[in-house]
C-alpha cells in the first residue's frame, strides 16, 4: 500500500478491514507479552484488529527490513531518560547486517512519499512546533487545525481522535 503512495492511516483502516492482528497480540501469543493494548481492554473480540497509527508509520521508516540496523533513534539524557525521537537522519545505521525482507530502492520510495505528505499550513510553512507537541491522553503528535468561527483560530487536534473518534 505504502508503495503506492498511500499514507499509515490508509493501511490501519486495511488491516482493520482484513482482520489482521495488531502486533502486540502477536507478541502476547507468542508469550513475549503480558500486556493489552487499550483497544484490547475495550473490546476483547475486535480490540486485537485495532492497530496504531504510530506503530504502522515506524514499522515503514524501520531500515532493519532493508537489511540493516538502527541505533540511536531516541534523544536521552542522563539522569532525565528519552526526551525524544531523533529524526531518521540522525540515526546510526549500518547496513547489510542480514538479509532484506524489502529491497532498499522500495524503502527509499516510501520514505520519499512519507515526506511528501507532510503538508504546510495555511501560510506555506511547516509548523515550528511539528512533531513536538504530544496529546496528554495518548501521547501522539498534535496536527494544526483551524476553528470553523467567524474568525478562525488556529488550534492543535490529537491525531488518535481525529483517526478513530471520541471514542477512543
Amino acid at each position: 500500500y505504502a508503495l503506492n503512495g498511500h499514507g499509515p492511516n490508509y493501511i490501519r483502516r486495511r488491516l482493520e478491514e482484513e482482520k489482521i492482528p495488531c502486533p502486540t497480540w502477536w507478541n502476547r501469543e507468542r508469550g513475549l507479552r503480558n500486556t493489552r493494548t487499550k483497544w484490547e481492554k475495550k473490546d476483547p473480540e475486535k480490540g486485537r484488529y485495532m492497530w496504531d497509527f504510530s506503530v504502522i508509520k515506524d514499522l515503514l521508516m524501520n531500515p532493519v527490513y532493508t537489511g540493516a540496523i538502527a541505533s540511536q533513534k531516541k534523544d536521552y539524557r542522563f539522569k532525565i531518560g528519552t526526551i525524544g525521537e531523533k529524526k531518521p537522519e540522525d540515526w546510526i545505521v549500518v547496513e547489510g547486517q542480514h538479509e532484506p525482507l524489502i529491497d532498499r530502492m522500495s524503502f527509499d520510495i516510501v520514505q520519499n512519499k512519507l515526506k511528501s505528505r507532510q503538508r504546510p499550513g495555511q501560510t506555506n510553512e511547516i509548523s515550528l512546533f511539528a512533531g513536538l507537541l504530544k496529546c496528554g491522553e495518548c501521547g501522539k503528535s498534535l496536527t494544526v487545525r483551524y476553528t470553523n468561527a467567524k474568525h478562525p483560530q488556529q488550534i492543535y487536534s490529537c491525531k488518535t481522535y481525529n483517526a478513530f473518534g471520541k471514542n477512543h
